[in-house]
């Protein structure tokens, strides 16, 4: 995970309420008009949401 289009990061760690993906996957807070995914996909679950945010919250450690 490295950069949006733009070059924006995909997430700031420690920080979901600056994160692109987190920005991404709430459209209805961050972006109406930029919904993740396209409507002609599955969307995520609010639980898978809620992971993605703890993530980035705790730290987006990865095993890397």
């Amino acid at each position: 995970l490295a950069a949006g289009a733009d070059g924006e990061p995909i997430y700031v760690t420690s920080k979901p309420e600056e994160s692109l993906l987190v920005k991404s996957i709430f459209p209805d807070i961050f972006d109406p008009d930029n919904p993740m995914p396209p409507e002609d996909e599955t969307p995520l679950t609010e639980e898978e949401k809620k992971k993605i945010v703890a993530w980035i919250a705790q730290g987006a450690k990865t095993d890397n």
